[in-house]
């Protein structure tokens, strides 16, 4: 892609997609990287006059983060690059653009695993899988448009405070 034409891909993409918008994006060096993930944190505690604190510890494992390679090929014919390649490249740019983001969106919310997510487990899978409980709501309702008002108030109820103003 011409340097012109990805910058306004970029730009665009981050303008579409909705999970970029709310993940830590990680610049990457190569194609593989070793993240630390928090998997405990430090507890305070209350304590009185001339009273030892009690001790906690933050507790941390790694992750690896592999590059994917996601790509968009079009074509188009010379009479149309020939009659109107400036008006024809905009939209051809903001088409890319929306591939990427939409594609982005499925696989942070939707992936399983598998190669048509890129090998990315999403968000809703990682939420009703059994390692993964913190903050999980069970409903009685059988589908989504059968969840009512008590369901979502339940789930609500599990947030820290700390987390209401930005929970999404």
């Amino acid at each position: 892609v011409p340097e012109e034409l990805m910058a306004n891909i970029i730009v665009l993409r981050e303008m579409f997609g909705v999970f970029r918008q709310e993940c830590q994006n990680v610049p990457m060096g190569s194609d593989t990287l070793n993240w630390p993930r928090r998997l405990t944190g430090l507890t305070a505690t209350f304590t009185g006059e001339n009273t030892a604190l009690t001790e906690s510890q933050v507790s941390w494992d790694n992750i690896n983060l592999t590059a994917k390679k996601l790509g968009v090929l079009a074509r188009m014919s010379t009479e149309i690059e020939q009659d109107a390649v400036v008006s024809i490249a905009d939209w051809l740019v903001g088409e890319i653009a929306y591939a990427f983001a939409a594609k982005e969106d499925d696989c942070g919310f939707n992936g399983d695993g598998t190669s048509t997510y890129g090998g990315i487990r999403g968000t809703t899978v990682i939420a009703v899988d059994a390692t993964h409980t913190f903050g999980k709501s069970t409903s009685a309702s059988a589908t989504f448009g059968s969840i009512i008002l008590k369901d979502f108030t339940n789930l609500m109820g599990l947030l820290p405070q700390y987390a209401m103003p930005n929970a999404k």
